[in-house]
């Protein structure tokens, strides 16, 4: 068997046999640390639990890894900080089970890792080759690589070639770390926040005059040609790689150096402080997505390619995808953009194709878990059901009557979307999207995600954007542009575009293949072509993991509810195994 360990934000261990995903695991879900980055040893215990592997078999640990020594676990693991690397569980599996450990090197990076992800991804889902470029950016990986372009060939044999033609490096040309640092810079959270500057940059004209709009966005071009040049030219490992780790010395100096830029930005802006910068992120937010974009599509028109495939952290930005997507003929983005995926990189280079046909590899005993309960003491609104028929019918039921059901059921998705086995929904109401981010103390700036049948895609969106895409719309991982009017019905899934009376989405598309979801969304057409779909979680806190921690969760919102005299939310748990 395979153990496929992804150091970084959002840590993770996915067990991988014959082909075929055994159980994956996020370490955030079971330490409850959102973006959790120790070392995923609760989830490669599990992982390992799962798939039971003997010393007879040939097993294979695959570490991918953003460290700059690639030999830390010969030269100095223990200097390592103990938070990321864990040498003696690495060690036990070694001697219990003789897994061999692979890591990453010289000639097979983190970036190199993303490429292979994203290429694997796109096969699958494709069904046949087709010649691509591949753009591959994040905070940064080994050795201080920050952006990488590859060409994705396939000889007459079928065989696939990822070929590095440009690699730039050093943090100062991060396109990650700007984004990162932004995200701080305006009083949000790191590696948790970044997506919300999407629901801020769109209120620009509120915030701010023409006069100022103007002046922002050539201070956007003249950053943005900065960035393009650092990255043109900075090809060579730079000298000031830390030999052991990451020089945090200089990453904390570019993050100054951001902040001095936004300082003076904003100097030369005319807007209101308000005490909640509300008005700082919308200016920032604009700011910083007009930079991504310009950067990104710069590199991506100058090779013109008919096919595009993109992966790392800020690909997570949906609005990026959709302005790439435009760029290319075809597109695909792996919808575990961030470090989750970097290790199934590794896996398909080393041993083959990889099984992309889901992500619901986090295991869990709902059915074991509700047998437990005291159901004498469980929240209102709590219902359990053991059959996919009448749980189903007592959704579209609350749904038709514009209530908020929260389901838990079968196994847990990997990677940050919830994709309907942990998911709130609610008919697509503006005024649900509020309410549901006030049950869960969320920020209300961002619509929720429409979750919607494949055959109603031609209803919201153009078929010559939606066909261009491959694999990637069933993840909430990019955006279409609606063709329908704003209305009510949709407005709590429609997205606003700054400059123009446009709006998009970043749809979950479902086939009608016997899900619990594709029952629900079949039964409630009459009522809506598309539902809000959004995680079942608390503000601040990973989507839940358990029975346990879904009813703590409910207990929170049935509080908020009742304090603010708002109508009750309703707990759905499906015991079957999906």
């Amino acid at each position: 068997m395979e153990l496929l360990l992804t150091l970084g934000h959002n840590s993770s261990a996915v067990a991988v046999r014959d082909g075929k995903v055994i159980a994956g695991y996020e370490e955030e879900r079971h330490e409850r640390l959102k973006s959790c980055s120790i070392f995923p040893l609760i989830s490669a215990i599990k992982c390992i639990e799962a798939a039971k592997p003997t010393k007879d078999e040939d097993n294979v640990v695959f570490v991918s890894h953003w460290f700059d020594d690639y030999d830390f676990q010969t030269n100095n693991h223990q200097k390592i900080h103990e938070k990321y690397w864990n040498n003696d569980y690495i060690e036990s599996l070694k001697r219990d089970y003789n897994f061999k450990v692979i890591s990453l090197s010289k000639d097979f990076t983190h970036h190199d890792a993303h490429a292979y992800a994203v290429s694997g991804f796109y096969e699958f889902h494709k069904g046949g080759n087709q010649d691509a470029l591949i753009l591959v950016a994040d905070g940064f990986g080994n050795q201080q690589e920050v952006m990488s372009l590859y060409g994705l060939t396939y000889d007459e044999l079928g065989m696939r070639h990822v070929d590095l033609f440009h690699r730039a490096y050093g943090y100062e040309n991060s396109l990650g770390l700007f984004y990162q640092y932004a995200t701080s810079y305006t009083g949000m959270t790191e590696n948790q926040d970044e997506y919300k500057f999407l629901g801020y940059e769109s209120h620009i004209h509120e915030v701010i005059d023409d006069e100022s709009y103007a002046l922002l966005h050539m201070e956007a071009d003249k950053f943005s040609q900065e960035m393009i040049e650092g990255l043109e030219h900075s090809t060579k490992i730079p000298k000031s790689i830390d030999s052991k780790y990451v020089n945090v010395v200089l990453l904390n100096s570019v993050k100054e150096k951001y902040q001095k830029k936004f300082d003076s930005l904003l100097s030369k802006i005319k807007f209101v402080d308000d005490p909640e910068n509300f008005n700082k992120r919308v200016i920032i937010g604009n700011f910083i997505q007009t930079v991504l974009e310009q950067v990104a599509s710069h590199f991506v028109k100058k090779h013109s390619p008919g096919t595009l495939l993109v992966n790392g952290g800020i690909f997570y930005n949906v609005k990026l995808n959709n302005k790439l997507e435009r760029l290319s003929e075809k597109f695909s983005v792996i919808p575990l953009a961030g470090d989750q995926g970097a290790a199934i990189g590794m896996y398909i280079k080393n041993i083959g194709p990889f099984d992309f046909s889901n992500l619901f590899w986090g295991h869990r005993d709902i059915k074991g878990e509700v047998e437990k309960l005291d159901v004498n003491s469980l929240p209102e609104n709590v219902e359990i059901y053991h059959n996919k028929e009448s749980l189903v019918n007592r959704i579209v039921d609350l749904l038709k009557n514009n209530k908020i059901p929260q389901v838990v059921l079968g196994s847990m998705e990997f990677g940050p979307r919830a994709l309907c086995h942990t998911t709130t929904y609610s008919i697509p109401y503006k005024e649900n999207v509020e309410l549901i981010n006030t049950y869960n103390k969320r920020n209300t700036v961002m619509p929720m995600a429409p979750i919607m049948l494949r055959h109603n895609l031609s209803y919201f969106f153009d078929e010559k954007q939606f066909n261009k895409t491959i694999g990637s719309d069933g993840f909430m991982i990019l955006t279409y542009d609606y063709t329908i009017n704003h209305c009510d019905l949709y407005s709590g899934i429609m997205h606003k575009y700054p400059d123009e009376e446009l709006y998009s989405g970043r749809p979950q598309v479902v086939d009608l293949d016997g899900s619990t979801v594709s029952l629900i969304l079949e039964k409630i057409q009459g009522t809506a072509k598309a539902l809000i779909n959004t995680s079942y979680n608390v503000h601040g806190k990973p989507i839940v993991l358990s029975v346990e921690h879904a009813i703590d969760d409910f207990k929170y919102q049935l509080g908020r509810a009742q304090e603010l005299g708002l109508k009750k939310p309703y707990l759905i748990i499906g015991t079957y195994q999906e």
